[in-house]
């Protein structure tokens, strides 16, 4: 029982104590952010997703359809993310599922998610949705409906120089 108590057993608990309280105390002090990329169809076409955190330059991310990456914000921090659609697809919406102690607002230039001091240790998933663009058909005379319409216009045209030039009768 003496050894028990010994230095070296109260030094091993004490150690004990303090990382499991550091650790608590650090998940308070972090955020972490996953970000998906939901785009339909999944043809492996690559999107750029931008990221742009207070005081580093923005950084960008190629993704395709259904993957994703993930951040870490200090607490007291912030950070933007934007999607780069590539020709032919058009951005559906962004949406995000915020952590205790995370705000997330939309904006036109992205999503900006902020960890505020003292958040909960959680997870803030952001989603952007993108589809391909709907091509609109044009409308288009085939050959011979070009060739009717010249002809309509020659006509036309032939018969107003006849009205103008007619021979007149006199009186």
């Amino acid at each position: 029982m003496k050894n028990f108590f010994s230095f070296r057993g109260a030094g091993f608990v004490l150690m004990i104590f303090l990382s499991a309280f550091m650790a608590e105390s650090t998940s308070g002090k972090e955020c972490y952010v996953s970000v998906t990329n939901a785009a339909e169809p999944r043809d492996g076409t690559v999107f750029r997703i931008v990221t742009e955190s207070t005081g580093f330059d923005p950084s960008v991310m190629e993704v395709t359809a259904g993957e994703g990456f993930g951040k870490t914000l200090a607490a007291g921090s912030g950070m933007t993310l934007r999607m780069d659609v590539p020709p032919g697809w058009d951005l559906a919406g962004a949406a995000c599922e915020a952590a205790e102690g995370v705000s997330v607002t939309e904006a036109e230039e992205g999503i900006t998610v902020e960890c505020e001091e003292g958040s909960k240790a959680g997870v803030t998933t952001c989603a952007f949705t993108s589809v391909r663009a709907v091509e609109e058909d044009v409308p288009a005379l085939g050959e011979f409906g070009a060739i009717g319409i010249g002809i309509l216009l020659g006509l036309v045209g032939a018969v107003l120089v006849y009205l103008k030039h007619r021979p007149r009768r006199w009186r």
